[in-house]
């Protein structure tokens, strides 16, 4: 038996309406992050920091950051985007094994379910297991939801404050 017969239908469904509901605030949140990251390396010197506009959530974050700490037309946006970079560092590992984590069982009388995810440090790899529940999981979405919210203010005030002024850096 696999398990979407092992998962009552109405649980499979609250398990992925959890996990849609962070995957697409996490969406939102790292198209936000590449709105301010084009303004950066577009409109704010940001091609001094790097050649290309950089992939991958770890470049990005480091370029997010060197950006900020080095550009001096991002003065004035440098500890609100400061505090953004580390929140969305915190939450990294938690995508991470919301999208990678496998379901191995569920727990219908407390909502949960056992998960294990595979951990890769170098050559070594190693599984964790653990239990997470589907209040949890919509927890994650909620957080997620307000970083995208916050990270989108703060692209929208880069817009304001960089963008549509006269006589900025290009």
């Amino acid at each position: 038996m696999g398990l979407s017969e092992a998962i009552e239908l109405g649980d499979r469904e609250g398990l992925y309406r959890a996990v849609g509901y962070f995957t697409v605030n996490w969406s939102f949140m790292e198209f936000a992050l590449d709105c301010s990251i084009t303004i950066f390396f577009n409109r704010c010197g940001g091609k001094t920091i790097a050649k290309d506009i950089p992939r991958g959530l770890d470049r990005r974050l480091t370029f997010f950051k060197s950006a900020l700490q080095g550009l001096p037309i991002l003065k004035g946006f440098r500890d609100s985007g400061l505090k953004l970079a580390d929140r969305i560092s915190q939450m990294k590992r938690t995508r991470h094994d919301a999208i990678h984590g496998v379901i191995l069982d569920h727990s219908p009388e407390t909502q949960s379910f056992a998960r294990t995810v595979l951990e890769t440090k170098g050559a070594h790899q190693s599984f964790r297991d653990e239990q997470v529940s589907l209040a949890e999981i919509n927890k994650w979405g909620g957080e997620a939801g307000l970083l995208a919210l916050d990270l989108m203010q703060f692209t929208q005030s880069l817009l304001s404050g960089i963008v549509m002024k006269p006589n900025r850096q290009k």
